[in-house]
């Protein structure tokens, strides 16, 4: 054996520590039922991570030779031997003899009928785009042959590993890369890394999958429920308090039609991209924001609705610019505006972002003592209490209402 065998390319997760990945030969993927090893080396320092992959790679060498003159009786019993002993993974116990009926269905099989039920449950197109292409990474690194049965709490944390290295898929030039051509790179610059949370995001996609199957009664357990998640990176998005409101008021109407558009958040506690897809409606005299037409696009289904002009916006004449400020700003543009010049006008910036006039919104609502629930019908969430008598029997706030919550603000 050349030392080249024996030493494949170390990686290194986030944290630091090694890691060994290897493709599975042909001749020996039926035994393992997977397509790739990954093992954690358990250190930071080099040195140990090479005399441990050297014993890994060698076994895992030796399989290899043997596997043209042994039979598969015992080919399979090494292989085991390998992965129990040397990798130190749980092989999960299997019947001698199995119908492929009592073996289950296959990641792929499992997809295509989550797919299916998936589509119907009222989500945003991009919304479903994302989950399936969450999904799709767990299905490549899985391969689409591996029996859902068969995963282990090992096999996810092994995922869960892959993943803090894995490069953003929706950025340049990964988008245009398919998943195999993405693991041949190397040296990827740890910048391009998906986040932490977005890795969290990846599994929560994977076990709302699982779930589908445990309730549909195609698997008896959650094999990703004990698997240790990595703790989120992200920060918790701070409300601006009534000093920063003041100043940023008046750094809005130093920007005349563009300092609308911040207005326009400040006092609906809209998503960013709502903006760009909310017509002007009047009923009873009340005019308002409407996020619930035919065709729409949105996060959820209670993103649906209506939302009453605050005042102050119909005083800023709200009612006969949005046509303009829709076709002559472009979001990135709003966004980048208000997180390079108008953010710096606070002193106190500390994880405040444009998106946090959502929290000013629900945090001034709530000090003004009003129901959560007409709260979370503004801003586009689904009931605290979502009991059959509010989702089934009542219905909705009416304009009236509503119109009295956002003057609160």
């Amino acid at each position: 054996m050349s030392v080249n065998q024996l030493i494949p390319t170390l990686k290194t997760n986030r944290y630091g520590f090694y890691y060994l990945r290897f493709r599975v030969s042909k001749k020996l993927r039926r035994f393992f039922d997977k397509e790739y090893i990954t093992k954690s080396l358990s250190t930071k320092e080099y040195k140990k991570a090479k005399v441990k992959a050297m014993v890994y790679r060698s076994r895992y060498l030796e399989l290899l030779e043997v596997s043209d003159w042994i039979d598969d009786s015992s080919l399979k019993s090494k292989v085991d031997e390998y992965i129990k002993n040397i990798l130190k993974l749980v092989i999960p116990d299997k019947l001698e003899i199995q119908t492929k009926q009592d073996l289950g269905l296959n990641i792929k099989e499992a997809f295509t009928l989550y797919d299916k039920w998936y589509q119907k449950q009222n989500v945003s197109e991009h919304q479903y785009k994302l989950v399936l292409k969450r999904l799709g990474t767990a299905i490549n690194y899985f391969g689409e042959s591996k029996l859902v049965k068969e995963l282990t709490t090992d096999d996810i944390e092994e995922y869960i590993d892959f993943l803090t290295t894995y490069p953003n898929p929706l950025k340049s030039p990964y988008k245009s890369m398919s998943f195999e051509e993405i693991l041949k790179l190397t040296n990827i610059p740890s910048e391009d890394f998906i986040s932490s949370s977005t890795v969290i995001k990846y599994i929560k996609a994977f076990r709302q999958l699982e779930n589908f199957l445990v309730d549909d009664g195609k698997i008896d357990r959650k094999i990703s429920k004990r698997a240790k998640l990595p703790t989120s990176s992200t920060v918790s998005v701070n409300p601006f308090n009534e000093d920063d409101l003041k100043i940023l008021y008046k750094e809005f109407d130093m920007f005349g039609d563009l300092g609308l558009i911040y207005y326009t958040f400040a006092y609906t506690g809209m998503r960013t991209s709502e903006f760009w897809k909310c017509r002007i409606g009047c009923k009873d005299k009340i005019y308002y924001f409407d996020l619930s037409y035919k065709g729409i696009e949105l996060k959820t289904a209670s993103s649906r609705r209506l939302i009453p002009i605050h005042s102050k916006l119909i005083d800023k004449g709200i009612l006969n610019s949005l046509k303009h400020l829709q076709s002559n700003y472009k979001q990135s543009t709003v966004s980048n505006t208000f997180n390079n010049k108008i953010i710096n006008s606070i002193k106190d910036k500390n994880n405040k972002v444009m998106y946090g006039f959502r929290h000013t919104v629900a945090t001034n609502l709530k000090r003004a003592d009003v129901d959560i629930d007409k709260i979370s019908e503004i801003l586009g969430h689904s009931y605290e209490n979502t009991s059959m008598t509010k989702t089934v029997y009542a219905k909705g706030y009416t304009l009236k209402q509503l119109k009295e919550t956002i003057e609160c603000l």
